[in-house]
């Protein structure tokens, strides 16, 4: 089921928003010990977000366009609070985030709801998905090959059918690569689309998400 079909399932009522993370929850339970592709996973905090959407909505709260979606988000570069991340899981320089990144502050204001992170490559510096702290991520449609690049684990998310929206980042191909190694569709912003804090430099080709 896409985001969008979600979206008009939850609205008219004829699924709860806890119900549909509560189905993405048993999706990643099921099928993750195969893909590799979730690293961090918070199932009761995103029963407890959840739980609050379909509080809203049976009020006539202003939810959000995309109320009860659930979602994930790479471990790269990304930060959430209380969650641990590892920059592509590099065990020497993980930290628990304190603040939280774009793409989890822009969905949970649409009202999605964040499941946990992805897996992806060290610093993003390789074509696989792979690293020392998790390993390889499988393609969902053959486990014997591997998922493409640091946007792998949300690439294999989506593929798999864990969540039907993941983000990630695209700073040489990562979402492009990961995208066409499994199958679904993967979009990168224009430069300066999305705002950034930083200056830009030779390597970082588009803003990180």
């Amino acid at each position: 089921t896409s985001a969008a079909q979600l979206v008009q399932l939850i609205r008219s009522g004829q699924m709860s928003a806890t119900e549909a993370v509560e189905e993405a929850i048993g999706r990643v339970k099921v099928r993750n010990a195969s893909l590799n592709a979730v690293v961090h996973f918070d199932p009761q905090a995103a029963l407890e977000s959840a739980r609050v959407i379909e509080a809203r909505l049976r009020v006539g709260d202003p939810v959000g366009c995309l109320a009860g979606v659930p979602t994930m988000t790479t471990d790269l570069f990304s930060s959430y609070p209380g969650w641990p991340g590892t920059l592509g899981g590099i065990p020497a320089i993980r930290n628990i985030g304190t603040n939280c990144s774009l793409y989890p502050k822009r969905m949970e204001a649409a009202g999605a709801v964040l499941l946990g992170y992805t897996n992806s490559s060290p610093l993003g510096f390789t074509s696989v998905c792979d690293n020392r702290a998790f390993g390889p991520t499988a393609n969902p449609f053959d486990l014997t090959r591997n998922s493409g690049a640091a946007a792998g684990g949300s690439a294999a998310a989506v593929a798999g059918g864990l969540v039907p929206i993941a983000g990630a980042l695209d700073g040489g191909g990562w979402i492009r690569t990961a995208a066409a190694w499994c199958g679904v569709f993967g979009f990168q912003a224009s430069h300066g689309r999305i705002a950034r804090i930083t200056r830009p430099s030779a390597f970082e080709v588009s803003p990180f998400a």
